[in-house]
């Protein structure tokens, strides 16, 4: 019995075997602390440097804390990337040494884990190359599988290298080296979220922003030295999205405020619907058919022969300054002419110069689950809080014996339309708040659903979208009180003449339309004037028909500065007399459209070769008198709207109003026979004059041209 019992006993384990669950869980570990401390280090070093070569005019020029928080996003963005790479590249290790014995004991962890890294960065580096450089590379699911696939073949050769190398100099360094700078980078690690998470965009009360004066009359200045001015273009804000113009939300208290104690111009017209006409129409007092600068000619153009506002102040004496975040108001387009120093505050964005944005946008952010929750951290950044830093540190450095031209153009409500979450959880229903970070906004998918007709979007969609613009706009009050603290502290906001406007509106879904191409509708083109200036001016609302290019006579005359326009200005000043009600004609305001962009109409038919392009194809103008709109379409088309009782435009009156169109038709003509139109081959355009690449990426972004 006790011999049956021995023989059925097991023999005793080998020591070593017994070895083996105590060496593969050390080896385990071995690999968990290499992905996390490589991670850590790398990581917090690609932050240093993309921070310190993307950023450091921020650090050297504008404000160390800007900087600061460049580098938190940086550092958070690369280390949690860093972290995630390094722990795959030692799973794939730890998995090869498994499968392959004899591969165990050359397998060091970190060394593969560095390699990991190192592919990782440069796959996300090289994608965003080739997008800027304009290569079709494949978006969401398929990109980020295509991504993965060319991160584990370079894996092989970068890794056997890094291990090579780990047995020299590397091995003997990076071991020691990520070992005493992990916790350093935890640490920093830990700071940089609580910087991000205590400085995160929250909206601000408006509570004793502004206090109107309570006299009527204007304050008459002392000083023979002429005014400042400070010209602000908020791009795409529409009027009819303002408190201060009827708006029902609480989308602009600020503004509002601020519009309080100036004078409000209720009808006010942009010659232009889209951004570099209307502002080559401010800068030069002239309409897009004198001035030229538009879609059609070959190039995005302001001619040098004419004079701009700029220009004449500058020779007024006038120290001229431009902060613009839109990449077509820029010496790119020549519409900075006259302006002796400017800057675009958005390439020092939150998220800007990111080695990992490019990437995020046309892979992850189209991944189901995974776009959305990525988006709350790369959401866009348009600039507007850099834009205060800016402004705070010219005005700071200027010549203080001179008056000051700053010009400002803020992209918040540009699309797309990505407000932080403080300003989404205000305008959009909680229950579609984490649903608006998952729609798709860009270029291509707009113009299939606005162009093409493709139920891209949901009525729902369309609603959060609506919702997002005026998140934004809220956002860009809170920018423009920023901007009024710093003002109020460098200049005498009683002695300077504050000009709020827009360059055009947007479509936000009316008529099956978004953005600002294809129309000419009140949407596009009736903007907010808001100007302020107690040494002229007293508080008001305007009811009278008048232009935004009138801001160049204006603005002339108010500083006293003289300018030769090389062309007929029919511009009038905002303050000269209004027509009386005993003159047969009162003012007439004149809008155009008269060239669209291909490249949304040649990618829509690239993509679906039945896509008929010609319906988009039709240039538009429009006049404007009384109560009455007359739409010229170039394929003899009319349409004329009482927008006393129709202000959507729901109603055309063509049929019922033959006298009217004709009047209005035939003023037009005699409109257009009063100046000389531009002649494109006078042009005076550089011939070394293009875009980068960088530059068209920024424009294919903000959808003026295709992929």
């Amino acid at each position: 019995m006790a011999t049956e019992d021995r023989s059925t006993q097991q023999p005793p384990a080998s020591t070593e075997d017994r070895g083996r669950p105590a060496a593969s869980a050390v080896k385990d570990r071995r690999w968990r602390t290499a992905a996390v401390r490589v991670g850590l280090t790398a990581g917090m070093i690609a932050a240093v440097i993309e921070s310190l070569l993307n950023k450091s005019e921020l650090l050297a020029r504008i404000s160390a804390w800007l900087w600061v928080e460049a580098l938190c996003f940086s550092l958070i963005t690369h280390v949690v990337f860093g972290l995630i790479v390094c722990a795959a590249a030692c799973l794939v290790g730890a998995a090869t040494g498994r499968l392959i014995r004899p591969l165990a004991d050359r397998l060091r962890p970190a060394p593969l884990a560095l390699a990991g890294l190192l592919v990782g960065e440069a796959v996300m580096a090289g994608w965003g190359i080739a997008l800027v450089a304009g290569a079709d590379l494949p978006g969401g699911s398929a990109g980020l599988a295509c991504a993965v696939a060319i991160w584990l073949v370079a894996l092989v050769p970068v890794g056997w290298i890094c291990l090579r190398l780990g047995r020299g100099i590397l091995g003997r360094g990076l071991g020691p080296l990520s070992r005493v700078a992990a916790w350093p980078a935890a640490a920093l690690l830990l700071v940089a979220i609580g910087v991000r998470w205590f400085g995160r965009p929250q909206v601000q009360s408006a509570d004793g922003f502004w206090t109107p004066e309570a006299s009527s009359q204007p304050v008459r200045s002392s000083h023979d030295r002429p005014p400042d001015v400070v010209l602000i273009v908020a791009d795409a804000l529409r009027a009819d999205r303002l408190g201060c113009y009827g708006y029902h939300r609480p989308t602009s208290p600020h503004i509002d405020a601020f519009a309080a104690d100036a004078v409000v111009y209720e009808q006010v017209i942009s010659p232009g619907a889209w951004t570099i006409p209307a502002h080559a129409s401010i800068f030069t007092g002239l309409y897009p058919s004198q001035h030229g600068a538009r879609f059609g000619l070959q190039r995005l153009w302001l001619d040098d022969g004419f004079v701009t506002l700029a220009e004449a102040l500058r020779d007024r004496g006038y120290q001229t300054l431009a902060l613009s975040n839109n990449p077509i108001v820029s010496p790119a387009t020549n519409l900075t002419q006259g302006f002796q120093r400017f800057a675009e505050p958005g390439d020092f964005g939150r998220s800007a110069g990111s080695n990992h944005l490019a990437f995020f946008r046309h892979v992850l952010s189209k991944v189901r689950f995974l776009g959305p929750s990525l988006a709350r951290w790369f959401f866009d950044d348009a600039g507007g809080h850099t834009t205060t830093a800016y402004v705070a540190r010219w005005l700071r450095d200027r010549d203080r014996s001179r008056p000051v031209f700053l010009f400002i153009n803020y992209m918040e409500t540009h699309d797309p339309y990505e407000p932080p979450r403080a300003y989404r959880r205000q305008f959009v229903q909680a229950s579609d708040v984490n649903r608006s970070y998952g729609i798709d906004q860009s270029s291509t998918t707009v113009w299939q659903y606005a162009l093409a007709g493709k139920p891209v979007y949901t009525p729902r969609d369309v609603k959060i979208l609506s919702d997002l613009y005026d998140g934004r706009v809220r956002e860009l009050d809170d920018h423009f009180a920023d901007l009024i603290a710093v003002l109020r502290a460098e200049l005498d906001l009683d002695r300077t003449v504050l000009v709020l406007t827009s360059d055009h509106g947007e479509n936000l879904g009316e008529r099956g339309l978004f953005g600002h191409q294809f129309c000419i509708y009140n949407t596009l083109v009736h903007v907010p004037l808001i100007v302020r200036w107690p040494a002229a001016l007293r508080p008001q609302r305007v009811d009278r028909l008048v232009q935004t290019c009138d801001l160049f006579p204006t603005l002339l005359a108010w500083s006293r500065a003289q300018a030769r326009q090389t062309a007929k200005v029919m511009a009038r000043s905002l303050t000269a007399e209004p027509p009386t009600s005993t003159q047969s004609e009162g003012r007439y305001a004149y809008a155009e459209y008269l060239f669209w962009p291909a490249s949304p109409l040649e990618t829509l038919a690239r993509l679906d070769p039945a896509f008929d392009p010609s319906r988009w194809q039709v240039a538009y103008r429009a006049v404007f008198h009384d109560r009455w709109k007359l739409i010229l379409a170039s394929g003899g088309r009319f349409e004329l709207y009482d927008l006393r009782s129709d202000p959507t435009e729901a109603r055309n009156l063509v049929a019922s109003h033959q006298p009217t169109v004709a009047s209005l038709a035939g003023q037009v003509g005699r409109w257009l026979g009063s100046f000389k139109r531009f002649d494109p081959s006078q042009v005076t355009v550089p011939e070394d004059r293009h875009l980068d690449d960088e530059q068209r990426q920024r424009l294919r972004d903000l959808g003026y041209v295709g992929s």
